[in-house]
C-alpha cells in the first residue's frame, strides 16, 4: 500500500510538471489512468478536474472541482481549486455562479489576489464595469498584489481609459519565477494588447510572438491539407444526395461558421437581439456527435468524416435528435438562470456561433436539411493576426505560428468554397458575411441577414451592445461596444513583421485598389 501511495503521489507529481509545461493532452493521459484507479481520491479529482478545465472539457471539470473542494482543502490549494471551478463556470457563461464561488472562497481566504483577480474579470464578463474598478481600487487600497489582479486591471483599460497604469502594473509579472508557461503567455497576451491599444506596435509583436512561444501543441499542415482535399473530392453533391436525410429534424439551427476571429461573435450578437431569436454561443456540441454518433477520424485536432458515403440514415436521425436535445437543455438552463418557465418547442432559430464547425457543414446539410448556414469572413491578414495575439484555451494547435494560421485559413477558404457550390443543389440555405461590410453599414447588412433567416425586421438588432447579454469568447468586451471599425485593416499596424504570412496567404491576400 505505501509503496502503491507513493507511486500515486509521483504521478500526481509527474502531471503538474507537465501541467507546469503546458503538455496538458500528456497529463490528462496520466490524471484519466488515476482517476479510473481512484475516483474518489480528493488530489486526483483535483487534478485531472485541472487538466479537464484547461482541455476545455468544463462539463465534466465542474463536478471533480465541487468534489475536491468539499473535501476540505486549505490555503493555497483552496485557492488554486475555487479559480479552477470559477474559470470553468465563466467559460460556460455561469458568471453568476462563478460569482458565487468566487465569494465563498473569499470568504475563507479574503486577501486572495487569485480570486480577486478572477471576480474582477466575472465583473467584467457581466458588463458591471463600475463594481470591476471598485474591487481593484479596494485590493490597491490594501496592498493586496498579484498578476491576476494586474491582468484585470489590464483586460479593463484594454477597452477603457488610458492603459499607461495597466502597462506598468502588468510589467513586472512579465518574467516572474514559478510561472507556468500557459500563465506567462497569458500575461505576454494581455500585455501585448495593451501596448497595442497604446500604438506601441513593435513592442506588442514582441510580446505576442514570446506568448506563442509558450504555446503547446501539435500540428501538421500537410494532414490538414489532405483532410480538406478528402472533404472536398469525396463530399460532392452527386454523393449527398444518394445519403437519407431526416425528413422531421429541426429548421431552427443557425450556424455561424468561419475561421475564429473572424466575427461569428459580432453576428450571432446581432441576431441574439431578434425576439424570434436564441442565442447559444460557442457550442462543441457537432464535435462530440461526430465522435459519439457518426464515427468520425481524428487525425487532426477535429473529429472530421472524409466521406458521407460512411453515413447511414438512421445515423443521421440519431445526430439530429442528439443536436435538437442539446438546444433544449440550452433553452431550459436559460429559463432556469431567469426564473421562468421554458418555451414548449424551440424558437424559430437557434444560433451556434462555432466557427470550426465549417468542418461539418455538409454532416449539417445531411442532419438538417432546413438549416441556415452563415459563412463570416474577413481579411484574412486581420484573421490569421487576430488568432496568433489571442490564447485559445484548447483545439486551436495551429494558431501559434503565423505559416500554420495561413495554411488553415486557406483551406477553410476551399472547403467553404466547395460548400458554397454544393449546398445549393441539395436546397440548404448558405450565405457569406463580410466582416468589413458589416462594419462599415451595419444596418443594410443586418437587413440581409434577417432576410436569409427569414426574419422580420427589428430595431434592436441595431442595438446589440445595449442588450447585457454574456458572450463566452474573447470577443466578450468588443460586443459590449457599438460597431467600430479600428479592428479593419489592424495588419497595417504590424507590416514589418508580417511578410512571411503574407506570402503564405498567397492569393487569399486581397488587392489593395
Amino acid at each position: 500500500m505505501e509503496g502503491q501511495q507513493t507511486t500515486l503521489i509521483e504521478a500526481l507529481n509527474e502531471a503538474q510538471r507537465l501541467i507546469r509545461m503546458g503538455d496538458i493532452r500528456a497529463a490528462g493521459g496520466i490524471t484519466s489512468q488515476l482517476y479510473q484507479q481512484a475516483p474518489d481520491h480528493p488530489p486526483v479529482q483535483a487534478m485531472h478536474g485541472i487538466v479537464l478545465s484547461r482541455l476545455g472539457n468544463y462539463k465534466k471539470a465542474a463536478p471533480l472541482l465541487e468534489q475536491a473542494i468539499e473535501a476540505g482543502p486549505e490555503g493555497a490549494m483552496l485557492v488554486r481549486l475555487t479559480n479552477e471551478l470559477a474559470q470553468v463556470q465563466i467559460n460556460e457563461g455561469r458568471i453568476a455562479e462563478a460569482l458565487e464561488t468566487l465569494d465563498r472562497g473569499l470568504e475563507t481566504e479574503p486577501d486572495a489576489g487569485f480570486l480577486l483577480g478572477t471576480k474582477t474579470e466575472a465583473l467584467l464578463y457581466a458588463g458591471r464595469r463600475d463594481e470591476a474598478e471598485a474591487l481593484l481600487a479596494d485590493a490597491k487600497a490594501r496592498s493586496i498584489e498579484h498578476i491576476s489582479l494586474a491582468m484585470a486591471h489590464g483586460r479593463l483599460r484594454r477597452h477603457q481609459g488610458d492603459p499607461s497604469d495597466a502597462i506598468e502594473a502588468l510589467r513586472p509579472y512579465i518574467d516572474m519565477q514559478g510561472m507556468t508557461g500557459a500563465q506567462r503567455a497569458q500575461a505576454l497576451g494581455r500585455l501585448g494588447d495593451l501596448l497595442d491599444r497604446a500604438g506601441n506596435y513593435d513592442e506588442a509583436w514582441d510580446c505576442y510572438r514570446r506568448a506563442a512561444n509558450f504555446a503547446w501543441g501539435e500540428f501538421d499542415p500537410a494532414v490538414h491539407a489532405r483532410v480538406t482535399d478528402a472533404i472536398i473530392k469525396n463530399w460532392s453533391a452527386q454523393a449527398m444526395s444518394k445519403i437519407k436525410r431526416p425528413t422531421d429534424s429541426s429548421s431552427a439551427p443557425v450556424f455561424i461558421v468561419g475561421m475564429p476571429r473572424s466575427g461569428t461573435s459580432l453576428v450571432e450578437q446581432i441576431l441574439a437581439c431578434h425576439p424570434d431569436v436564441f442565442a447559444c454561443g460557442e457550442l462543441d456540441t457537432m464535435g462530440y456527435i461526430a465522435r459519439k454518433a457518426l464515427a468520425a477520424d481524428s487525425v487532426i485536432f477535429r473529429p472530421t468524416i472524409d466521406r458521407p458515403n460512411a453515413l447511414k440514415g438512421k445515423q443521421l436521425e440519431l445526430a439530429a435528435k442528439m443536436y435538437e436535445n442539446k438546444l433544449r437543455l440550452e433553452l431550459d438552463r436559460d429559463a432556469e438562470a431567469r426564473g421562468t418557465d421554458a418555451p414548449p418547442s424551440l424558437p424559430l432559430r437557434m444560433t451556434d456561433k462555432q466557427p470550426l464547425n465549417f468542418y461539418y457543414v455538409g454532416v449539417i446539410a445531411l442532419m438538417f436539411p432546413g438549416a441556415h448556414i452563415i459563412h463570416c469572413v474577413r481579411d484574412p491578414r486581420d484573421t490569421c493576426l487576430s488568432c496568433y495575439f489571442s490564447q485559445f484555451v484548447a483545439n486551436h494547435p495551429y494558431s501559434y505560428d503565423l505559416e500554420n494560421l495561413a495554411s488553415v485559413c486557406r483551406d477553410e477558404r476551399r472547403m467553404m468554397d466547395h460548400w458554397k457550390r454544393t449546398l445549393p443543389e441539395l436546397g440548404v440555405k448558405i450565405t457569406e458575411v463580410h466582416y468589413e461590410s458589416l462594419v462599415s453599414d451595419q444596418e443594410a447588412q443586418t437587413r440581409e441577414l434577417l432576410g436569409f433567416l427569414g426574419l422580420d425586421w427589428d430595431d434592436a438588432c441595431l442595438r446589440y451592445h445595449e442588450s447585457g447579454r454574456v458572450t463566452r469568447t474573447l470577443s466578450n468586451d468588443q460586443v459590449r461596444q457599438p460597431i467600430y471599425t479600428s479592428s479593419v485593416a489592424r495588419h497595417k499596424n504590424y507590416s514589418a513583421h508580417t511578410r512571411m504570412l503574407i506570402e503564405a496567404l498567397g492569393e487569399l491576400v486581397p488587392g489593395e485598389g
